[in-house]
């Protein structure tokens, strides 16, 4: 988890590339893919939205990377900290157990 959050902060700091010191190849589109993520969804942009202080993006998918063999833990970004998905977390959190269910309950035609 720790290089995911080392990537994460890149992607969130003032950085101008972004992308310097990163392993990554291009997908069929074009899209980086950065070595060592979890999945992958290759996209076109189909419309954006102005967010207020962001923007929202919404993509046309074309095609998905295969999940893997072993489920390794997602990095989350919640209320301005990092966490996890981990079953030996020491305080309870109902939102842990909601997503959880959530995530492994997907199936190939789950809209995201």
């Amino acid at each position: 988890m720790r290089k995911q959050k080392d990537v994460s902060a890149r992607f969130g700091s003032k950085e101008p590339d972004k992308f310097a010191e990163l392993d990554w190849s291009p997908s069929k589109l074009g899209s980086p893919i950065i070595e060592g993520t979890l999945a992958h969804i290759d996209c076109t942009v189909h419309s954006v939205h102005d967010g207020g202080d962001h923007f929202v993006v919404f993509g046309a998918v074309h095609s998905l990377s295969d999940v893997p063999h072993k489920k390794p833990r997602p990095l989350l970004f919640y209320r301005g900290d990092y966490t996890g998905i981990e079953p030996d977390k020491t305080s309870p959190a109902h939102w842990r157990d909601d997503l959880e269910a959530f995530l492994t309950a997907t199936t190939d035609d789950t809209w995201l």
